[in-house]
């Protein structure tokens, strides 16, 4: 601790009183010195004179030490020594009322500020001004310590070191440079106050570390470059050009958290940024973020991590993290990024954009955008280009323009449980090429497709599978549903060679198809046929080839035939397999194997004969055999029930 004497000089003669001196200090409790000395009547020294140490304004006693370290009260009053004198150490404001031995009182002065400058700062609120404190400040070489709200700042604070306690804010309407060390609470700048030259008092990478950097509506450029948490207060906040915000080392892990108070509550608005600004611009971000922020109307896009493909000087980000976060409204997209890995976007909404909802180009991995929302864009809601084991996970996009999800030259990656309804082509994209790459494989699990294709150009209501130059594009859909498109078509199109779609136990009521080249593999749910009344010949179903033509298949046909439901454990069972082909040389059925009660000797007995009536699969009655039965259809190879 550095050594610091507050000389409080009361000279006390029974004619007239001196004034006290006081201290500059900072407004906590701290130990610090008060000097009594040479206190003296006419005669002489006030011997055997007494201190009365009080709180200010009042007469209630005040404690007083005799050490700097507090550990050793005083009495109080103090009786002073036969010199008239007296070494004391005090903390805060008091009143000081000095007597005689007799009682009579010589000195009463109240509101004397017993602080040590040095060690703990120069109290703001005891000056006029925040611009007289900071003079204070600068003489006393000692930090400036504000503790109250300023409105009044001024264009620079020169004090070696500034410290903003909780309560305590800049609220001006400018720019206030700050030359030294800063140490700030959270909220101690004021939406309208910009301020340049921050020197954290602690290292940036002292992570979850608040210090406030507010835009100002009056700013031309706004940077952040340290590391922490910024604070972004309830309230439209209007931004006139490019928040940024930099990494300020290729090695450094440091990163900068923007934090609102609600993605409706907190909101940035650029609409009146020059033209081709993006909003929230983050350079090579590195353990970043932003959280409960809105950010709209920007002239770019609203929300634009830079990295390797702008300039390949700067490194991927990385470790990056937006929750629950709105960019809306903004020309461009709403989340931009370029080549990175290890990125969480959770809960973040992007509508009415002009280039897309989430558009990531260049290389990525780790990313996972979960129960996140893309709508009303211009473009497509999601875009993938260039990404690998990474995950979407419960979003939705509605009403794009284009595509719900666009994947182009990516692999391992797995969409679960997402949805996509009244988008203007297809829910769901993966698209390869020679100049976009292969995707192999992209897994899509449980989608929701519903009234998408609204621009009537063809597009499959559910997947769209697209593949230029045989370059591959495999996808693997399970458990999906397509219904109600808003135009006439199939709910999953595999177009051109190398586009491969495996579906499996999907419910696509509106069919597929595979065209240039395309190829579906079909994996078969068993096909059940409930209480069919067979006393002729009957269709049972309908065959078709994964492709989804009904003119060329083949395949293996296993069906288990009985007179009562499956889920009885009794009754008459036939075991059937059967070899079935459909091409230009006819329809032909070979049973490779029966098996069970296939003789017709009894009504009951589920025993036929089966054949091919164009793509109708037909069976007729042995012998005696007439009544309900229930079927059990399982295909293998290149034929599917329908």
């Amino acid at each position: 601790m550095k050594r610091f004497l507050a000389y409080v000089l009361i000279a006390a003669f029974l004619t007239a009183c001196g004034t006290s001196q006081p201290a500059y200090a900072a407004t906590s409790a701290q130990s610090i010195t008060f000097l009594l000395s040479q206190v003296r009547q006419v005669s002489g020294p006030l011997s055997g004179g007494k201190v009365y140490a009080y709180a200010a304004g009042t007469t209630t006693p005040k404690t007083i030490w005799t050490d700097r370290g507090k550990t050793t009260p005083a009495a109080n009053p103090y009786t002073l020594d036969s010199n008239g004198t007296a070494q004391l150490y005090g903390d805060g404001l008091y009143r000081f009322v000095i007597k005689t031995s007799t009682g009579v009182t010589v000195y009463d002065r109240d509101n004397i500020s017993i602080r040590d400058a040095l060690t703990y700062g120069i109290p703001a609120e005891d000056y006029a001004t925040l611009a007289l404190a900071d003079t204070a400040a600068v003489s006393a070489g000692a930090q400036l310590v504000i503790s109250t709200v300023y409105t009044n700042v001024p264009a620079a604070l020169n004090a070696p070191a500034v410290k903003i306690l909780p309560g305590g804010k800049l609220n001006g309407n400018g720019t206030v440079a700050i030359a030294g060390q800063f140490e700030g609470a959270t909220g101690c700048f004021g939406v309208n106050q910009s301020v340049t030259g921050l020197q954290e008092a602690r290292r940036p990478e002292w992570w979850g570390y608040d210090v406030q950097k507010a835009t100002a509506s009056t700013n031309t450029s706004n940077d952040i470059y340290t590391g922490g948490k910024v604070l972004i207060g309830t309230g439209n906040h209007a931004v006139n050009s490019t928040v940024q915000i930099d990494n300020d080392s290729i090695y450094s892990i440091l990163g900068v958290t923007l934090a609102g108070t609600g993605k409706q509550a907190a909101v940035l608005s650029f609409a009146g940024q020059p033209a081709g600004q993006n909003g929230l611009e983050y350079t090579s971000p590195i353990f970043a973020g932003i959280n409960d922020l809105g950010v709209r109307e920007s002239k770019g896009a609203g929300v634009r991590l830079v990295g390797y493909n702008t300039n390949p000087a700067n490194p991927s980000w990385n470790h990056f993290n937006m929750d629950r976060v709105r960019s809306s409204f903004n020309t461009g997209a709403g989340v931009d990024a370029d080549r990175g890995f290890m990125g969480n976007f959770n809960q973040v909404f992007a509508s009415h954009n002009g280039g897309g909802g989430f558009q990531f180009r260049g290389f990525h991995t780790s990313l996972h955008l979960n129960n996140s929302y893309a709508a009303s864009n211009t473009g497509n809601g999601y875009t993938l280009l260039d990404a690998t084991y990474s995950a979407l996970t419960a979003c939705a996009a509605d009403t794009n323009s284009q595509h719900g999800y666009k994947i182009s030259k990516s692999s391992t990656i797995v969409m679960n449980a997402s949805g996509a309804e009244s988008n203007g082509r297809s829910a769901v994209a993966v698209e390869s090429s020679t100049a976009l790459g292969q995707n192999y494989p992209v897994t899509i699990n449980g989608l929701l497709a519903f009234n998408n294709n609204t621009a009537n150009a063809g597009y499959p209501n559910a997947i769209w599978v697209k593949s230029s130059d045989s370059v591959p594009s495999v996808v693997l859909a399970k458990g999906c549903r397509s219904h109600s498109p808003a135009n006439p078509t199939v709910d999953a199109l595999v177009d051109g060679v190398g586009a491969y779609l495996v579906d499996e136990y999907n419910s696509f009521p509106n069919g597929v198809a595979s065209v240039n080249g395309g190829y579906i593999h079909h994996v078969q749910l068993t096909k059940y046929i409930h209480g069919l009344s067979v006393t002729g010949a009957t269709t049972v179903c309908t065959l078709r080839s994964p492709q989804n033509q009904t003119g060329t298949f083949g395949g293996e046909v296993l069906i288990l035939a009985r007179n009562n439901a499956a889920n009885s454990n009794a009754g008459n069972t036939a075991l059937y397999k059967l070899l079935v082909n459909r091409g230009a040389g006819g329809d032909q059925i070979v049973l490779m194997a029966s098996t069970g009660l296939i003789s017709g000797a009894g009504a009951s007995f589920p025993s036929f004969t089966w054949t091919l009536s164009g793509n109708a699969l037909v069976a007729t009655p042995i012998g005696s055999t007439s009544g309900t039965f229930y079927f059990e259809i399982l295909t293998q190879g290149f034929v599917k029930t329908e």
